[in-house]
């Protein structure tokens, strides 16, 4: 596409090179300004490019951030059944202990071994709750990182001419700060 146009300028400028008038001349400038169409249709294609790219991002984002949420969902389901039954199995632990205590008398020996056994499993609760409270520190990680992923499609949805802009002035803002840095280090 654009050899053709250099080819037609090459041909415009020898014609206007063997007879400098005013129609050779337009022919020039024309092939010229067809040049610099070319050039803006292929910077437009790779605007696109870059456009589509950018789309394709947030999608990827979007679809992490649903994805995390759902796995976050499952998990917290999960969790929420395991406590229930071991809430359950819990109390039917408890009033099997209490029953055969009442049954063997408190003040035997059976009964003060039953109380021990039902301390130790209160002890073996405790260290559950403890288990649980660092699963929920995991699912806090994993709601965390939810967040990140939707603050980059935020971001992403800005768009590709002010992520540009933003780039430039920050870049820009870099090296102003390293040479007044280095300009006072000299001083």
């Amino acid at each position: 596409m654009l050899e053709n146009v250099d080819i037609t300028i090459k041909a415009a400028q020898a014609e206007y090179n063997k007879n400098q008038n005013q129609e050779n001349y337009i022919a020039l400038l024309e092939a010229q300004n067809e040049r610099e169409a070319v050039l803006a249709q292929i910077e437009g294609f790779r605007s696109e490019q870059i456009i589509n790219r950018i789309s394709l991002e947030k999608e990827q984002a979007d679809l992490k951030k649903e994805l995390d949420e759902q796995e976050l969902e499952r998990l917290e389901e999960k969790r929420e059944k395991e406590a229930e039954a071991a809430k359950e199995r819990k109390q039917q632990v408890y009033d099997t202990l209490d029953a055969v205590i009442d049954a063997a008398g408190a003040e035997t020996k059976v009964g003060k071994a039953l109380f021990i056994a039902k301390q130790a499993i209160r002890i073996q609760e405790q260290i559950e709750q403890a288990k649980a409270t660092l699963q929920e520190l995991g699912l806090i990680a994993a709601k965390s990182g939810a967040d990140v992923a939707a603050g980059a499609a935020s971001t992403a949805k800005v768009g590709f001419p002010q992520m540009y802009l933003i780039n430039c002035l920050c870049r820009s803002s870099g090296r102003n700060y390293i040479k007044r840095k280095s300009s006072s280090k000299r001083s």
